[in-house]
């Protein structure tokens, strides 16, 4: 098939949401990464192959959208002292 994207889905919820999501392989195990919602076959297969290259390259985008949003929300709340650790490196108190 011309220009597929091994693992892109699309999936539809039981509500009738449609969303594209990549599911491959990252560091021995499983993932599933979300794609986007708005846009057709052409840029979800875009996309996809972007996403394919960042991960194949080590690069975990969930934890950078992590990282992100964290931000996101210590700024609209102005505690901008809170102190960012991404969920790979924090260690509960013991």
């Amino acid at each position: 098939m011309e220009g597929a994207v091994p693992g892109l889905r699309l999936r539809v919820s039981p509500s009738g949401n449609r969303s594209w999501s990549l599911n491959v392989r990252a560091n021995g195990v499983m993932r599933r990464f979300n794609v986007g919602n708005s846009f057709g076959l052409a840029e979800a297969r875009q996309r996809a192959e972007i996403l394919r290259r960042q991960i194949k390259d080590g690069a975990d985008p969930t934890e950078e959208w992590r990282v992100k949003r964290a931000q996101a929300v210590a700024e609209k709340k102005g505690d901008r002292h809170q102190r960012l650790v991404p969920r790979s490196k924090w260690k509960p108190n013991a």
